[in-house]
């Protein structure tokens, strides 16, 4: 994982996007344009120190990663560096160490800190240490967290160990959250052992239909357990609650498409629910489900909310255009109040079906810029299909309606980026001395290296930093190489090194090694990090 922070020094560097790969959050704080080098300068220090303290831990050295990355004086930097050592500290069996330093973090909240900690462990398969961290804390709520993390993170015979362990009783909305996610594990009987374990309420009737939809959306009988939640509901007294509960039982039957008991639970309702948002989503369901007629009369309930109404003739038009439908679908948009932005919608999903001549022909009708945008759109998935002839043409095309004074501005950038996505690398790259200023071409060359990245492109990638004379942006390209070839272990790190040898400022260099050793760390390789860190040390 490329650390948040190194992400923020990147998007320090005016201006970079977010990270296409690997992915990564923003520090909004951090990421904001700097007023002057010496603020760039001063990004790619801490990043640099912050990737070392954090690498120093990984490799056993806690107590001197925690000296630098108490030095650091960006408290975004700061922050997330100690989170990745407490994370360091409970995988090298030091749970308590690791809350300590939680606890004395100035921004945020213990128990969000937490939460993202055992979500991190979980993601990595830490068994161990979940199960050391959940023993040092002694907080029932936090206990749940552990719980409902390990089911979502679908190691549910650990969650239901851990809640065997809980102190009873337990709450109905945390039960009932975890029946769900079993549930949506395929782990069905535990989940209906839990739902069944509840006092009877309006919360156990809507945790059991939830149960029920994914049953049936996974191909099962449900009805019985349906009209449990059904039963149930009708039994508790009358409220303005119970209404509510009719209600959502009712939506959930028409998703799965049992119509006929949706609505006849419909008839239950004040106004058989008019009143609210339900006609749009029986409409929608009704439609999906190929049944137009009755999806257009709940349409004509909402003809007095603008919004709604207005909404839900756009999905039906995509409903009628997937059916065949094309001239309703474009009969239904043109009574919108934005009917081009509809049109926009039928052509990609004329493009989507393989209709592309049709699809073509109505964004030729569309006036600029959306005619411009949806031509792009359909050549993507003319690429995606294989036809890369013909997507050329098309990117070519929406290309030509760029009015020649913003040749080379957004627009050019845009379809540059499109082009990119679709597999035309080279066509991408040419367009880099083509964007009209420095900013425009740092965003493409960053997304470029970050493709080429993924693609294992790692010679083409190196031949264009090994060009570039910014060096924000040749230490932010080089730095995802390195990070993406430590991964792999792949020899080609060398040559990235090598590069970063060109680079005059060594926090820059620091970076590019930092990554490189950070990962290696994490890789089980420590004479390898160990020795890219001393040589930042060194040469700090």
């Amino acid at each position: 994982m490329l650390t948040p922070w190194l992400t923020a020094a990147f998007l320090s560097v005016s201006p970079l996007p977010t990270l296409a790969s690997p992915p990564a959050g923003v520090v909004s704080q951090v990421a904001q344009n700097p007023s002057s080098p010496s603020d760039t300068m001063a990004i790619w220090e801490q990043a640099a120190l912050g990737l070392t303290a954090t690498t120093l831990a990984q490799l056993g050295e806690v107590e001197e990663g925690l000296e630098m990355a108490r030095s650091l004086n960006n408290p975004n930097i700061q922050t997330d560096v100690l989170s990745q050592i407490s994370r360091i500290l409970v995988e090298q069996g030091d749970p308590e160490q690791a809350l300590d330093l939680l606890n004395t973090m100035p921004d945020g909240d213990l128990g969000s800190r937490l939460w993202n900690l055992a979500l991190e462990l979980a993601d990595q398969e830490q068994w161990t240490a979940i199960s050391q961290l959940s023993e040092a804390v002694d907080d029932p709520q936090f206990r749940w967290d552990m719980v409902q993390i390990l089911a979502e993170t679908g190691a549910t015979e650990r969650a239901l160990d851990l809640y065997n362990e809980l102190p009873e009783p337990s709450p109905t909305v945390r039960v009932g959250q975890l029946a769900i996610t079993l549930a949506q594990q395929d782990q069905f009987e535990p989940a209906l052992d839990l739902a069944q374990s509840l006092d009877p309420s309006l919360e156990k009737a809507l945790i059991l239909s939830g149960i029920a939809q994914i049953q049936a959306e996974a191909g099962q009988d449900a009805d019985l357990l349906f009209q449990e939640a059904i039963d149930l509901t009708e039994r508790l007294d009358p409220s303005i609650q119970r209404t509510s509960v009719f209600g959502q039982i009712a939506l959930r039957l028409a998703k799965i498409g049992n119509f006929d008991q949706a609505l006849a639970l419909r008839e239950k309702l004040p106004n058989q629910g008019n009143n609210s948002e339900m006609p749009y989503y029986f409409a929608y369901y009704l439609a999906e489900a190929g049944q137009f007629d009755q999806a257009l009369e709940f349409a004509q309930v909402l003809e007095n909310n603008p919004t709604l109404y207005n909404s839900l003739m756009g999905e039906l038009a995509i409903f009628f255009t997937e059916a065949g439908e094309v001239e309703q679908a474009l009969a239904l948009v043109d009574t919108l109040a934005s009917p081009d932005y509809g049109k926009g919608r039928i052509a990609v999903t004329l493009a989507e079906q393989g209709e592309i001549e049709a699809a073509v022909d109505l964004a030729q009708t569309l006036p600029l810029p959306p005619q411009r945008e949806i031509l792009s759109q359909i050549a993507q998935r003319v690429a995606d299909n294989g036809d890369h002839e013909r997507a050329e043409s098309l990117f070519l095309e929406a290309l030509a309606t760029i009015p020649a004074e913003n040749t080379g501005g957004e627009a050019t950038l845009h379809i540059a980026q499109q082009m990119l996505y679709a597999g035309f690398t080279e066509r991408a790259i040419a367009f880099l001395d083509q964007l009209q200023t420095p900013e425009l071409r740092a965003e493409l060359l960053r997304e470029l290296v970050a493709q080429l990245s993924d693609n294992e492109d790692y010679t083409r990638a190196l031949s264009l930093l090994a060009n570039e004379e910014n060096s924000d942006q040749k230490t932010a390209g080089l730095s995802i190489l390195a990070f993406s070839l430590s991964q792999q272990d792949n020899p080609q790190l060398t040559q990235v090194l090598e590069e970063a040898q060109t680079l005059t400022n060594p926090h820059q260099q620091a970076v590019i090694y930092s990554t490189a050793a950070y990962q290696l760390a994490l890789n089980n390789k420590p004479q390898q990090a160990r020795e890219l860190i001393d040589w930042v040390i060194g040469n700090w």
